[in-house]
């Protein structure tokens, strides 16, 4: 797990920096997460650990309306900049919500959830990024 200075858009600065279009998809999802009081928002980097996927974002919410809140304005966000998903799940107000968006799938949980699966472990091989909010420690 890596530890380092931000940039302004809340990415460690070593993630990705000669892939832009990444960087982009990636920081928006995170600063959307960071606006709307996402929890444990941890940045996967998978490029060379598989080869259908380079970054996997997962974030917890604190309720099933969180969830769906956290989702709804992510995808809102997202789509304003001209990037639409391939696939989202139907039911938005889960305690597990994925979105794909190609290179990069999205996870939110509910914590007992998130606990319970354990991405971050099952990915041991990826570069991990704990994304730390001012004041909060990850």
């Amino acid at each position: 797990m890596k530890t380092e200075k931000r940039s302004a858009n809340l990415l460690p600065d070593s993630f990705a920096p000669n892939n832009l279009r990444l960087r982009e998809l990636v920081g928006m999802i995170v600063e959307s997460f960071d606006a709307h009081k996402a929890e444990r928002i941890t940045v996967l980097d998978m490029r060379g650990v598989v080869d259908f996927l380079d970054a996997m974002v997962i974030a917890s919410g604190t309720s099933l309306l969180h969830n769906r809140t956290l989702a709804e304005h992510m995808l809102k966000e997202v789509a304003g900049r001209g990037i639409l998903p391939f696939a989202v799940q139907e039911e938005l107000e889960a305690d597990w919500v994925a979105v794909d968006y190609g290179p990069v799938i999205v996870h939110i949980f509910l914590d007992p959830v998130r606990n319970h699966y354990n991405l971050e472990d099952l990915w041991v091989e990826a570069e991990r990024y704990d994304i730390g909010l001012p004041g909060q420690v990850r």
